[in-house]
């Protein structure tokens, strides 16, 4: 690669030296926020270090320079890609049957899963206001149903669903969809 500013172009072109390049480049930072996520699940961090780079390379054409910074959609690429891994790590266990020992080691991490999975929720509702906030949380973490919500808030369903609408533009605005 010739210059360090088209190894985006070089990238979309196919060009597996640009992907070094971007390694090279942006490894320290990948492995960094990996490492925040998956401290817990040493085994699996250099495997979500490879689906990183391989989502970097697949959906390359999903960058966009005007919305972020590239340094801050691989962060981004790579905090999501850790989270998805602290789930599958907790749906695995879920579907496993441990013995008594293992269990209390592994009910620890699972507890440390959960709050880290809980700790960026948190920091998703942040950007809503507190009433559009508590409907979150009633129906997608309390699980309650929409007449349970109405109810509660006194309001009829299309309040409801206009207000989660809002709530969900906001959501996607402050938070982009992310590349898996």
């Amino acid at each position: 690669m010739q210059d360090d500013a088209n190894f985006i172009i070089e990238i979309k072109n196919r060009n597996e030296e640009a992907l070094c390049y971007i390694i090279e480049q942006y490894g320290g930072l990948v492995r960094s926020v990996i490492g925040k996520h998956l401290y817990l699940l040493a085994e699996e961090q250099e495997e979500c270090f490879d689906d990183v780079f391989l989502n970097i390379w697949d959906h390359i054409d999903s960058f966009d320079e005007k919305r972020s910074t590239f340094i801050n959609w691989i962060a981004g690429i790579a905090r999501y890609k850790s989270i998805d891994y602290l789930r599958r790590y907790r749906k695995q266990f879920e579907n496993v049957t441990l013995t008594e020992d293992i269990a209390v080691e592994d009910n620890e991490l699972l507890h440390l899963i959960d709050r880290e999975i809980s700790g960026e929720t948190e920091a998703i509702l942040q950007c809503l206001k507190p009433e559009d906030r508590n409907l979150f949380e009633k129906l997608y973490i309390e699980e309650m149903t929409i007449d349970d919500v109405c109810e509660s808030f006194q309001t009829n369903p299309n309040v409801i669903y206009k207000r989660l609408s809002r709530a969900r533009k906001s959501m996607r605005e402050r938070f982009p969809k992310k590349v898996t």
